[in-house]
């Protein structure tokens, strides 16, 4: 359920995606499908509330509870322009994170950390607006571990047309040693 007070505050009570699960690409989207692993790093949606306050049209202040099992996990987000902080903390587990993206002109980038678990990086240049060719870095690292987890570096190609939208790609993973090849199409 969705309710709106004022023209400003949004409050939001139900199974939702949670404050920083806002930071992750929409699930039915084609970057959804697309998740890098690094955005996965970001909690889940889950059973909660939350409240959005539109301060002015750059500068936008969050905040929510959801339940991981009948354990409370609280968030917070602050976004300006094209920056977004969000920071959160379970009691499931008393696992404190912090996500920040910035998103300007032809660089996007998703930094995630998770409290003495991991720190993990997307970071997408764009070299061609015109001709969708971009540039790609999704890293991570385990404090558990102590190593890379998660390397993989490589270029992709988006496409549009009438019909189909999608992507072409080649990269190389660090984990299997080995090269990537993508092809994925969506509506």
């Amino acid at each position: 359920m969705t309710l709106n007070p004022t023209s400003k505050l949004t409050l939001q009570i139900g199974s939702m995606a949670s404050i920083p699960t806002e930071m992750r690409p929409h699930p039915v989207s084609g970057n959804g499908q697309f998740e890098t692993w690094s955005q996965s790093q970001i909690p889940g949606g889950g059973l909660g509330i939350k409240a959005k306050y539109q301060c002015t049209k750059d500068f936008e202040l969050a905040s929510g509870v959801v339940f991981r099992g009948t354990m409370p996990e609280y968030s917070a987000r602050l976004i300006y322009k094209k920056f977004q902080l969000t920071g959160w903390y379970s009691t499931l587990d008393s696992t404190l994170g912090v996500a920040a993206t910035v998103d300007i002109g032809r660089v996007f980038s998703t930094l995630v950390y998770r409290h003495d678990q991991t720190i993990a990086d997307v970071l997408v240049i764009t070299l061609s607006k015109k001709q969708g060719i971009k540039l790609y870095s999704d890293m991570g690292y385990s404090f558990v571990e102590k190593d890379l987890v998660r390397g993989e570096w490589g270029v992709l190609k988006g496409f549009d047309s009438k019909w189909i939208d999608g992507l072409i790609g080649l990269g190389y993973q660090y984990e299997s040693k080995s090269i990537a090849a993508y092809l994925f199409v969506h509506l």
